[in-house]
């Protein structure tokens, strides 16, 4: 269990934060594949690159939490 940094009563499970960064690497490389085959798309590059700004800010506050032991 981990003290989030946010909120100093909040405990988070390990694993349970383990599954999320794994979630969110999952959501990354998805959307990088969305990206690729949208390349020349106008809207598909804008929008891919928000979305992958947002996974970069999960993978912030993932690692905020989980420290430099994340998988």
């Amino acid at each position: 269990v981990t003290k989030y940094a946010g909120s100093p009563n909040a405990k988070i499970d390990e694993e349970r934060l383990k599954s999320l960064a794994e979630k969110i690497e999952h959501v990354r490389r998805l959307v990088e594949e969305i990206r690729a085959e949208g390349a020349g798309m106008p809207a598909v590059e804008r929008n891919s690159a928000r979305i992958l700004a947002s996974v970069a800010m999960l993978e912030f506050n993932v690692n905020d939490v989980f420290g430099s032991r994340l998988p």
